[in-house]
């Protein structure tokens, strides 16, 4: 192994005291993977950080810190951080992942106040955001707070709690990045009779492969 390095990086008999590392043909080698480097990178990047999904950039902690940033902006008082609203979120998104739907109803009819209510969160407000195909917390919520629906989630006044998920996974045909966000305020009245009521949906439609979101918002009828 020693001579064969000498042979590379030494000047010596056996190379005809020149070093194959220094020879015009190595050097000319070089100049022509880079050059061809140049091109060929950047679309087997692009291409390599789709397959991963790049999540790593994306947690709840910086989701929680950016939307408070948002609210604290608008004199709104801070979300806490809900284990429960966070199982919801977790559920939820496995649940797109298994039936392969980019929604808020699933195609069985599963609704999205359906997860919180099996988190064992007794809300009285509650609200969804989805997200895919981001790759930084940031482009997430700044995505958010550009969408009427989603901003109106997330500066709400009738929400005190908040949970987050972000999960890597095959939907519709690709690999993505799927982050689900659950709002809610629990419910100080569990004795009173309530139902489900839908209040807003929107559904954001592309051909392209960009990144995508979706809100949804629902409310509890209270009464004695």
């Amino acid at each position: 192994m020693r001579e064969f390095f000498h042979h590379l990086f030494v000047p010596r008999e056996s190379n005809n005291h020149r070093a194959k590392l220094l020879s015009h043909q190595f050097l000319l080698f070089i100049v022509f993977l880079l050059f061809v480097g140049q091109f060929f990178l950047p679309v087997i990047k692009a291409n390599f950080s789709d397959v991963l999904g790049v999540s790593t950039n994306i947690s709840p902690q910086a989701l929680l810190m950016l939307v408070n940033q948002k609210r604290q902006e608008q004199k709104l008082i801070p979300l806490t951080l809900d284990k429960q609203l966070s199982l919801a979120a977790g559920s939820k998104a496995s649940d797109m992942f298994a039936k392969n739907y980019w929604a808020h109803n699933a195609p069985d009819g599963i609704t999205p106040w359906s997860f919180v209510k099996e988190s064992e969160y007794d809300y009285v407000y509650a609200g969804e955001n989805l997200a895919r195909g981001f790759t930084k917390s940031e482009e997430i919520v700044d995505a958010w707070m550009q969408s009427t629906t989603h901003r109106d989630n997330l500066l709400s006044q009738n929400y005190e709690n908040v949970g987050f998920y972000a999960a890597q996974g095959r939907l519709l045909g690709e690999e993505t990045t799927l982050v689900v966000a659950m709002f809610g305020s629990k419910n100080i009245n569990p004795l009173a009779k309530s139902s489900a009521v839908p209040s807003g949906e929107v559904f954001a439609v592309s051909l392209e492969r960009k990144p995508l979101i979706n809100s949804f918002s629902f409310a509890r009828s209270t009464g004695v």
